[in-house]
């Protein structure tokens, strides 16, 4: 039982409406697609919604939603060829909101009295791309898209400066948009006006660089996206929300605006909108900006510092903050301390762990899924910075996007702490367990425990038995790791969980035959995990495996050099980097025959040119020498060597469970199956446990 989250816990009341508790759902991914007949397509994506909402939290927002076909639609639909399947499914992103009485209407409000009847408030994002809006080569006689400026793209497309006409015809259609959520029963709308959407575009200098009434100087540039939130409010009355997301910053953007554009529009806007949310950056730079809202190098709450300045230098304006979040404990602590009134999460509930709010409410954050920000869910960590195009380069595909007559897609299939996120059970369901069994699994690392953990929740008796005196196996060197708390914390719930359900755990202890006649197993569950592959290199006796690093009695001084260049390769250098001991670090990524060596993901080369890490690529390894590594084109002086170059399946401990099981049905699973990611591991273990009946 954790403490109690008086502040994240406590009501808010805004406008008449009165959020349960201070979280809320961040307007990550894309709105609901539908037909003109009202026929939802995104069904799975509006079933998540309400989930959310049934998940405790205080309000749930609906993502991007385009407000108009004139410039509104990122996708230009009425310029694209709609007997297309893909440009079709582009054209059901889009709801007429003009019509307050029509079949799209009566969708939108069954998703806001379902969301209401699970006890959470909701809203809707309002977004138009601006100078974003996709042209797809289609026109080149007339402009694709509006924005503070003109320009002709570099393939023809003309980009028309926003005039008075189309100024007043945005806020039109930004009052339309509104007016219609609040038809539909919605609570409040939230505008978009963060990542380089249209009013980030108005506000940031590197776009708008006009000399007259909307542009030249910080409050120039607040003036027309002020007058859509004016219109906006003059549309909906006083009893309904208005929030804005903006970036706080657009960092590492060129001429990008900082802090104090954003306290001057919030200072023009203090008392018509209620609520700013602050996320950061522009899609165009996932990584560098923290669009994403942050990775496992950033801090959590990476926003919490731009609300705070916020939230100073307003009046009445309540602010919500998003970015890496996924600690309970630290939000009540920045709501207690008046530096937030509300937080948003994006992973965290959609893809880690739907109950949080459910959880905080029951003194149950102990047993909070908390995101490890490993992107697994999205893309993989593997974010490309687009750092040449700010204007051209349009917002991309939207997570989530459905081609009609196919399959929804698999958005977050998989999750790093959750194996039931995208996982669709087997036709008929789960079997069912009328009678437990006596099931033995052997391994401790996180694919035995969830194993264990899962079969105990279906009903059977579990032994678990574990080599070493701890659980927890590979991945407990996070508890070394500055920049693996997250994962730690993920191995210390699993670790928690076996407590919780009396699992026994026999520790240090090996698989025998006298053991199996003791215990007497129906089924046998391997989990033994894998060991380092040592690669056929001259040397390679001089150096030490990566995990070795983590070890007390292993003390990586001076010059190192880490022979490998794959991700976790690269994290090893990383930590070593960290060390106060280690002046410099090189990654080398093998260029060998009869090696297979990968290549870091753009987040961690990010990470290792931040920290001064040299990452070496073609050259190809020639030997290890006690004080170097030697290439065909260099030779590197080395006071440490490390080498992680991938692991190899226990397949040697799983021959001989199988002989010691006599016949006895067996699983195998984790990394002595094939090694691969937590998310995997953990997926196959929750699959099999499952399976036993």
């Amino acid at each position: 039982m954790g403490v109690y989250l008086k502040n994240l816990l406590s009501p808010l009341e805004v406008r008449g409406k009165v959020y349960r508790n201070r979280i809320t759902t961040a307007p990550a991914l894309m709105g609901i697609q539908m037909r003109p007949d009202g026929v939802v397509i995104s069904t799975d994506w509006v079933r998540d919604k309400i989930r959310h909402a049934r998940g405790g939290v205080g309000a749930v927002c609906i993502g991007e939603t385009d407000i108009d076909m004139v410039w509104g639609d990122r996708w230009n639909i009425k310029s694209q060829d709609l007997s297309d399947p893909f440009m079709q499914a582009v054209s059901y992103s889009y709801t007429d909101m003009s019509k307050l009485d029509s079949p799209q209407m009566n969708a939108w409000r069954n998703v806001a009295r379902e969301i209401h009847n699970a006890g959470a408030l909701v809203l809707d994002q309002l977004a138009h791309p601006g100078n974003m809006r996709v042209g797809l080569g289609a026109v080149k006689d007339r402009p694709v898209a509006v924005g503070p400026m003109g320009f002709v793209r570099e393939n023809g497309e003309i980009v028309k400066g926003a005039d008075e006409e189309d100024m007043q015809q945005i806020c039109d259609s930004f009052a339309a948009a509104a007016r219609f959520m609040q038809a539909a029963g919605f609570d409040g709308v939230q505008i978009h006006g963060a990542h380089g959407w249209l009013l980030a575009q108005f506000l940031s200098e590197r776009c708008n660089k006009r000399d007259d009434f909307y542009g030249g100087s910080e409050e120039k540039r607040c003036h027309f996206p002020v007058r859509v939130v004016k219109a906006v409010r003059e549309a909906v009355g006083d009893d309904f929300i208005i929030e804005i997301r903006l970036s706080g910053q657009e960092t590492g953007v060129p001429e990008g605006y900082g802090i104090s554009q954003v306290i001057t529009f919030a200072q023009m806007v203090d008392g018509i909108a209620d609520i700013i949310s602050v996320s950061n950056g522009h899609y165009n730079l996932h990584y560098s900006s923290h669009s994403d809202g942050g990775q496992q190098y950033d801090p959590h709450f990476i926003n919490i510092g731009d609300a705070w300045e916020i939230k100073r230098h307003t009046k009445s304006m309540l602010l919500n903050v998003v970015g890496g979040i996924n600690s309970p404990e630290e939000a009540d602590r920045y709501i207690g301390e008046g530096k937030t009134d509300l937080i948003a999460m994006g992973r965290q509930i959609f893809y880690a762990d739907v109950d949080f709010a459910n959880k905080c409410m029951s003194g149950r954050q102990d047993d909070i899924q908390r995101c490890v920000r490993c992107f697994i869910c999205a893309h993989g960590g593997n974010v490309t910075d687009k750092e040449d195009d700010w204007t051209v380069t349009a917002p991309p595909l939207p997570f989530g996007f459905q081609m009609p007559g196919k399959p929804a897609p698999k958005v977050g299939a998989l999750c790093t702490v959750n194996p039931e996120r995208g996982l669709e059970p087997p036709e008929g369901g789960w079997p069912e367990v009328k009678e437990g069994h006596r099931v033995l699994v052997v391994g401790g690392g996180v694919a035995g425990m969830m194993a264990a953990i899962t079969a105990t929740d279906r009903g059977h008796q579990v032994t678990l038995v574990e080599k070493t005196d701890r659980l927890g196996g590979t991945i407990s060197f996070t508890d070394h790791d500055p920049y693996k708390v997250d994962y730690k914390n993920y191995k210390d719930l699993l670790v928690r969980r076996v407590a919780d359900r009396r699992i026994p755990v026999l520790y240090q202890t090996q698989v025998t035959k006298e053991l199996l006649e003791q215990l007497r197993p129906d089924v046998i569950v391997a989990a033994v995990g894998a060991a380092p592959k040592i690669p056929d290199i001259p040397g390679i006796e001089y150096a030490v495996h990566a995990l070795e690093v983590y070890r007390p009695d292993v003390a990586p001084t001076g010059k190192v050099v880490v022979v490998g260049g794959n991700n976790h390769a690269a994290e090893t250098g990383v930590y070593l980097a960290s060390l106060s001991a280690v002046s410099h670090v090189t990654v080398l990524r093998v260029k060998r025959e009869g090696i297979a060596d990968g290549r870091a993901v753009n987040i961690i080369q990010r990470k290792m040119k931040e920290d001064g890490i040299d990452y070496v690529e073609d050259e190809t390894l020639l030997s290890i020498e006690p004080d170097r590594v030697v290439t065909d084109q260099s030779s590197y002086p080395a006071d440490t060597i490390v080498y992680c170059l991938g692991m190899e399946p226990r397949k040697d401990v799983v021959e001989e469970l199988e002989k010691l099981a006599g016949g006895r049905p067996m699983h195998v699973v984790g990394d002595c199956k094939a090694p691969r990611e937590v998310a995997n591991a953990i997926r196959a273990a929750y699959v099999t446990a499952m399976q036993i009946c």
